[in-house]
């Protein structure tokens, strides 16, 4: 006999319906790669435009300053002509008047106008020109490193080559105005007071000339009007030995100077003329 109560009927029990959270698609991340990929895209192209521009409006700047550098290098550059020239004329006229004085000596000339002439030339003899680099272009290129801007690099070395040159030679001509010609030829001839120191009349320079003429007016009635002391003495004494030999050494100086200045001359030449060329070329 069957246990009623232990044969119960078991119904099934209905499982609860569990909630599945919906997943995003695996292809869902591709739009939004190309959307990221665009926008990088985007960015990088309006950086390398700016960086474009920017490097075309530098360009442009460097271009217009090198051309603006090298129109004042061609200025410095002509100036530098101009005062090379004078130099030139310069020590033609003191060895002119150098040559002058000393085949007057040479000759035993005792006139008026001979003494008059070895007078004037003694004076403009002590007289010298410094010389001082025209380069106030080139030495702003090397104090704010734009030399870089001349882009042509065998006319950048050939101008900073030049500079160091002329630097160079200036300081020689100076160097020899000072010693041969201030302290030994000046104090051979007027410190001894072989000679007056007096105006004189054969000068390059109107200006010098002008006020040379009114000094000498003032002189009147002194001893600007008195023969040199030098002419007392027997021309075979030791002093117009040694006035001579001063009056050569004097002589070669400028010869020296002269011909440092046609050299010169000739290099400003050429570096003006390349330099122009490049100008040209812009």
């Amino acid at each position: 006999m069957t246990d009623a109560t232990n044969d119960t009927l078991e119904l099934p029990v209905s499982m609860p319906t569990e909630t599945v959270a919906s997943t995003p698609k695996r292809g869902n991340w591709k739009p939004k790669l190309r959307w990221f990929a665009a926008e990088t895209l985007i960015v990088v192209i309006g950086v390398l435009i700016a960086l474009s521009l920017n490097t075309w409006g530098q360009g442009r700047q460097n271009a217009a300053s090198e051309e603006s550098y090298l129109a004042l290098i061609s200025r410095d550059l002509g100036q530098m002509l101009d005062d090379l020239e004078e130099l030139r004329e310069y020590e033609d006229h003191q060895i002119e008047g150098g040559l002058e004085a000393y085949r007057t000596i040479s000759a035993q000339g005792r006139s008026r106008e001979q003494m008059a002439v070895v007078s004037d030339a003694m004076l403009r003899l002590t007289s010298r020109r410094t010389m001082n680099p025209t380069d106030a272009t080139y030495q702003d290129l090397l104090s704010t490193g734009n030399l870089q801007l001349i882009r042509n690099r065998e006319l950048r070395g050939q101008i900073v080559a030049f500079h160091e040159r002329v630097e160079r030679e200036f300081e020689i001509h100076n160097k020899n105005n000072t010693f041969f010609v201030d302290e030994l030829f000046g104090t051979a001839i007027f410190g001894r007071g072989l000679f007056f120191s007096r105006a004189g009349s054969s000068t390059t320079f109107a200006a010098t000339r002008n006020s040379e003429n009114q000094i000498t007016e003032a002189f009147e009635g002194g001893y600007a009007n008195d023969p040199d002391p030098i002419w007392s003495l027997p021309y075979s004494s030791s002093e117009w030995t040694a006035i001579k030999g001063q009056l050569l050494q004097r002589i070669r100086v400028s010869g020296y100077a002269r011909e440092r200045a046609e050299t010169l001359l000739q290099e400003t030449i050429e570096l003006k003329e390349a330099v122009d060329a490049e100008l040209a070329g812009h």
